[in-house]
């Protein structure tokens, strides 16, 4: 994982192959500028990703808070529409559902809350946000251009969403436009290529 810069990050790996570096979509890189990453291995899945975890709090001078069932993120089961999910770029073939995402997944929270289900947040991925153009196999384009609801998804915005579901949600993220709204308003120091600024 990295352990500076994440979110100018990518890692990928096969059966033979694992590799980490700079997003691909990153076509200058400033003198001077170096990432840093770590690789760790444990033995289970609970103890590698404590040792993961330490190493990364030793790297940092943090120190380990126990907070790690205090949030319903955290704590609870959560239902999640990310790639491989039902609910992924698509409100199913139910018309009798909805017409949106907005019309569909109350309904759809409604049949596990009958259920039983206790889902304790719900996850929105990239199908909810404005782009500037579809998502190739290298990560190019699909960058994030404002990240708040298309109107053809959430025509009535995050808020009331987030209001009829009554749980927190977890948003997803991609690699911010260069066009982006937020490269032109906010102060930081953004680095900029072509297809993706970090």
């Amino acid at each position: 994982s990295p352990l500076n810069y994440p979110m100018a990050h990518h890692m990928a790996s096969t059966g033979d192959f694992v590799g980490a570096g700079v997003k691909a979509t990153v076509q200058v890189i400033p003198k001077g500028w170096s990432q840093l990453f770590v690789l760790s291995a444990g033995t289970g899945i609970n103890k590698g990703l404590m040792q993961w975890g330490d190493r990364m709090l030793k790297f940092t001078g943090k120190l380990r808070t126990d907070n790690r069932f205090l949030d319903d993120i955290h704590g609870k089961i959560g239902f999640w529409t990310d790639n491989g999910g039902f609910y992924h770029y698509s409100i199913g073939d139910n018309a009798s559902l909805g017409k949106n995402y907005e019309e569909v997944l109350p309904k759809v929270k409604e049949y596990h809350d009958e259920l039983g289900v206790p889902f304790g947040h719900w996850q929105f991925d990239s199908w909810f946000y404005p782009k500037d153009g579809k998502v190739s196999p290298g990560g190019g384009g699909g960058a994030v251009t404002n990240w708040t609801a298309l109107d053809s998804v959430f025509p009535s915005g995050m808020a009331a969403i987030q209001e009829k579901l009554g749980v927190p949600m977890v948003m997803h993220n991609r690699q911010w436009s260069p066009r982006s709204d937020y490269i032109h308003n906010l102060s930081y120091a953004w680095y900029s290529s072509e297809k993706a600024a970090v």
